[in-house]
């Protein structure tokens, strides 16, 4: 089973960014923000 965090745009409802793993952990989507933000 995988898992998935969206980083979602608030204005646009646009998809900025993402992550799958296979264990959905406060790291995964702390990760998917930082480089979201970041631009990696």
């Amino acid at each position: 089973m995988f898992y998935t965090t969206f980083i979602i745009d608030v204005f646009s409802r646009a998809i900025v960014g993402w992550k799958i793993s296979t264990r959905m952990t406060i790291d995964m989507v702390v990760n998917a923000l930082a480089e979201t933000v970041n631009g990696s």
